[in-house]
């Protein structure tokens, strides 16, 4: 769930006709829960978007009904009388410290401002944890939110001085190779892969694993050889390239750490991606791990290519 997306009445309408589920990172409020001088509504809100900035941030959408933690309706509310001042007043008044960086982005359904829907766009929170009106902490927890422990509490005191590295989504990029008889003898996709510091502490150590299917290994080349020099061992379906830190990492700094250029031909085209590449960080506070689909960004004459696209 990206929080740099600005949502539109379109991706309002998507998350209805997909059935989107719910999520740590993503939930839906039926707006005709809104009440104005409700005080049990209120410290609902509060509670809500406090529980997203204690855990590690998401997306708060009013005016989606649910049922099973699906998206199922449309169900708006009336912007002449809940705006986004009256949200933003409740936030303000009712959860201590405020949230920095929390962004409320009104939708209106037609253009109709009596049909409003309220994305709220919630970081996750170096000020956390953040406490509601009735002296609760609350975090987000898989598809609901809990009463933090008194441990968590305490744990997230120290979020300041936590280290947050992110795995970039991969970058894929596809060419077809020669060609002979008007079709390509094979592609070349040649993996990307990149991280960012997203806390609010310098990090200093830190690796990356690239975990190349042992199919691929045999038949994958890079531009260089920088990337096969690297240390590696053998574990099951894998070959684990390793690729530590070499130099600090600032924060909002980006660092390319690997590029793999992966042949596809006739002979492996059925198993690029069974089992897909994976890629895992390691870092001081934690690890990430993100799959690398390929074959879905080989694309020939408009759509994604199979074995009769390759002599």
């Amino acid at each position: 769930m990206k929080l740099s997306h600005v949502h539109t009445e379109a991706d309002i309408m998507q998350y209805i006709s997909e059935a989107a589920e719910e999520s740590l990172y993503l939930e839906f409020k039926n707006g005709m829960a809104f009440k104005v001088k409700d005080e049990d509504c209120k410290n609902e809100i509060a509670k809500d978007i406090s529980a997203f900035a204690n855990a590690d941030g998401g997306v708060l959408i009013y005016g989606i009904a649910e049922k099973k933690f699906r998206a199922t309706s449309i169900a708006p509310f009336d912007g002449n009388i809940f705006t986004k001042e009256w949200l933003e007043d409740i936030l303000g008044s009712r959860i201590h410290r405020p949230i920095p960086n929390l962004i409320i982005d009104p939708i209106r359904i037609g253009g109709d401002i009596a049909k409003s829907v309220f994305v709220v766009r919630i970081p996750r929170s170096i000020y956390a944890p953040h406490q509601t009106y009735l002296l609760e902490y609350w975090k987000r927890q898989n598809f609901r939110n809990r009463k933090m422990a008194e441990y968590e509490i305490r744990e997230a005191y120290t979020r300041p001085n936590v280290t947050k590295l992110k795995l970039l989504d991969a970058t894929v990029s596809a060419n077809a190779g020669m060609l002979s008889g008007g079709k390509p003898i094979d592609f070349r996709a040649r993996v990307s892969v990149a991280i960012e510091n997203i806390g609010s502490t310098i990090e200093e150590m830190y690796k990356l694993e690239v975990r190349l299917p042992n199919q691929l290994h045999v038949t994958s080349v890079t531009p260089s050889d920088q990337f096969f020099h690297a240390p590696y061992r053998k574990e099951g379906d894998y070959h684990i390239y390793s690729f530590p830190s070499k130099s600090a990492l600032f924060q909002g700094e980006k660092m390319p750490m690997a590029v793999v250029e992966i042949v596809i031909n006739k002979r492996n085209i059925h198993t690029i991606d069974s089992p897909p590449l994976m890629c895992k960080l390691y870092f001081s506070s934690g690890t990430e791990t993100i799959e690398v689909p390929i074959l879905r960004h080989c694309q020939y004459n408009g759509r994604q290519i199979s074995a009769d696209d390759i002599i």
